[in-house]
């Protein structure tokens, strides 16, 4: 007796953008030949029609790697996806969270060319959010309350935002207007001042956590990500 397996496949034309900027990465011009990888690129790229082979997860993966709380919404990335919660009674988190209707999704649909890890995010007191991403960029995205999309601003190279070469960062989060980038050796701390136009007024570096947390760091997974909740 045999069996017959009917299995839907998708068209290469339905990948979603950062599977495409991944591809391209890994097979350039010089391998692929020239204009090959253009192919995938149509109108189909974004389709909602596209159904992965793997089920979105439900639930977080191991660790939450960033998140930010917009419109009273909490957003938190774990891998390369991104859940919208809202706890169900804000002024006591132990009774849980509720997440938004059809989440998780991937990273790259709501930020969009927020390629690579998500290193942190945060958000300045003009509404813009920050999201650090790719190793060594930054991109910038203002929420717009009317669609409830994030619509994307600038991305530069994180050197050039902040005006010097700053080290790896781990997570950031915003309090009485400063922002804060926890490094990832985690053996030290930016304060950053961030005015309107995206310009960095000040950034300091420090190298004890006595003044932010009133202890030193005790282990590795320490500010693996931080959310400032109310004021």
């Amino acid at each position: 007796m045999h069996h017959i397996v009917h299995q839907k496949h998708f068209k290469t034309t339905q990948l979603n953008s950062d599977d495409i900027f991944a591809v391209k990465a890994l097979y350039p011009e010089s391998i692929s030949g020239p204009g090959i990888l253009d192919k995938l690129q149509n109108s189909g790229a974004s389709s909602q029609s596209y159904m992965p082979r793997l089920p979105l997860p439900k639930e977080c993966h191991n660790q939450i790697d960033a998140g930010v709380v917009i419109d009273g919404y909490h957003y938190l990335i774990s891998g390369t996806f991104l859940w919208k919660t809202k706890p169900n009674n804000p002024s006591n988190f132990r009774e849980g969270f509720s997440i938004a209707p059809d989440y998780p999704k991937r990273v790259t649909n709501v930020f969009k060319r927020a390629y690579g890890n998500i290193d942190a995010m945060f958000k300045v007191s003009s509404g813009k959010l920050y999201v650090l991403h790719d190793n060594n960029k930054i991109s910038s995205y203002q929420y717009n309350s009317d669609y409830g999309v994030f619509v994307m601003g600038k991305i530069w190279e994180r050197e050039e935002f902040f005006g010097e070469d700053i080290l790896p960062i781990k997570s950031a989060f915003d309090y009485n207007d400063k922002v804060f980038l926890i490094t990832k050796d985690l053996m030290s701390y930016y304060e950053v001042v961030i005015k309107r136009g995206d310009n960095v007024k000040k950034i300091v570096k420090h190298s004890s956590f006595n003044d932010l947390i009133g202890r030193d760091v005790i282990g590795r997974q320490e500010f693996n990500a931080v959310i400032r909740i109310g004021q």
